[in-house]
């Protein structure tokens, strides 16, 4: 073989691997990129109630002329 297609050949395999690399990239990323809206929409979604303790005001304590 010459070099020629020896260069050729490696040429065309890099773009097909880059172009696979590609599609399976865009579907990872679409697949991950639904998943996380889906939960975020689910999230946002839902009424969250939280209780909160009571505030409770304390005591005045004395003031300076009483110390």
């Amino acid at each position: 073989m010459s070099w020629f297609k020896v260069f050729s050949a490696v040429v065309v395999a890099n773009i097909v691997s880059w172009i696979i690399i590609s599609i399976i990239g865009w579907l990872v990323f679409f697949v991950v990129f639904d998943s996380v809206t889906d939960f975020m929409g689910k999230k946002m979604g839902e009424q969250v109630s939280q209780e909160f303790p009571p505030i409770a005001v304390p005591a005045p304590g004395p003031s300076s002329s009483e110390i």
